[in-house]
């Protein structure tokens, strides 16, 4: 029960980072990223679709798609970050003035990352508590 604990929290963590990076520099910044979120960014910016309901949308066929495909222990482990990334992410973005955290592109490109967690100390701090157990933190990697 302990390690479930752990590892359910372990995927919060990593998906509130990178839902907060998301919400806070990459969108107001137009910082394009990979994964779901960037085939999402992009269709936001060509077509006008609505960030958080392309997400999903694109997380659950991704999800769908590596069940069938990588089988139940994939899914199981990717089920929670397929749900929680996006509802976070719609969260995030109602904070007010959290689009205004820096104007600065290189600043905020360098926030994203480390929220993101690609970098060492924050891989430490949030993202490895989902990669270390398979997990990805928006629903595709």
């Amino acid at each position: 029960m302990k390690k479930h604990l752990r590892t359910f929290a372990g995927i919060f963590a990593g998906n509130v980072s990178n839902a907060l990076a998301v919400a806070a520099f990459i969108v107001p910044n137009n910082i394009l990223i990979g994964g779901s979120t960037g085939i999402s960014l992009t269709l936001q910016h060509a077509f006008g679709l609505e960030l958080t309901v392309t997400v999903f949308a694109f997380n659950v066929l991704f999800f769908v798609l590596g069940a069938w495909v990588l089988g139940k222990k994939f899914a199981l482990s990717t089920v929670a970050s397929t749900l929680l990334y996006p509802a976070l992410l719609a969260l995030f973005q109602r904070i007010p003035g959290i689009d205004a955290l820096t104007e600065n592109d290189l600043l905020a490109a360098l926030f994203a990352r480390a929220f993101v967690g690609h970098w060492h100390w924050p891989d430490r701090a949030a993202r490895r508590f989902d990669r270390r157990n398979g997990h990805p933190c928006d629903g595709f990697e």
